[in-house]
């Protein structure tokens, strides 16, 4: 059996105190597999360590020792579409299909243009990438999208979201207005 003491060395915890050492007690009775798995003990530990127990002052108020306070704009880079003219435009199915925000809400369709225009590669989309639609209402056009239609040439108003890492582009999906 786990005494608390144990356990919370291992998690680097301080001792639980004396009205909850029965609890702790009984949180440690249930898992003596880790024992046989010390990996998920390290990983918990990595786990809090991310988590300070201190708070510092910054322009959104506490936040944890040692973390930054950053705009959403310096987490990535953010390449605004192209503009397309109407003579850029071709028949349906030739070249790539010129993604607005129509194309964002409703997928690709008979109201698609089709360009078959160079365009510089970080206006080139495809499945996955994250996107942000800045333009027309608040209420309609202000929002984030996973692209999943495939490859297509991002049109102006949409700005294609490059985040370094994919944790900072699933954060950055989850912190843009939806």
């Amino acid at each position: 059996m786990y005494k608390h003491r144990r356990w919370d060395a291992r998690l680097g915890l301080a001792q639980a105190p004396k009205g909850l050492r029965p609890a702790a007690d009984a949180v440690c009775r249930r898992r003596p597999q880790h024992d046989a798995k010390p990996g998920i003990l390290a990983r918990h530990k990595a786990t809090a360590d991310l988590f300070p127990a201190n708070f510092q002052d910054s322009p959104l108020g506490h936040i944890p020792n040692g973390w930054n306070a950053i705009p959403l704009y310096d987490t990535a880079e953010w390449v605004n579409g192209a503009a397309f003219r109407s003579e850029d435009f071709c028949s349906a199915g030739d070249g790539l299909p010129v993604i607005k925000i129509a194309e964002l809400k409703d997928g690709i369709g008979n109201q698609t243009k089709w360009c078959q225009r160079q365009a510089r590669p970080k206006q080139m989309i495809d499945t996955g990438d994250l996107l942000y639609s800045w333009s027309g209402s608040p209420d309609t056009s202000l929002k984030a999208f996973l692209w999943a239609g495939g490859r297509g040439l991002l049109n102006q108003h949409i700005f294609k979201v490059i985040a370094q890492t994919q944790a900072q582009k699933r954060s950055d999906h989850f912190l843009i207005p939806q």
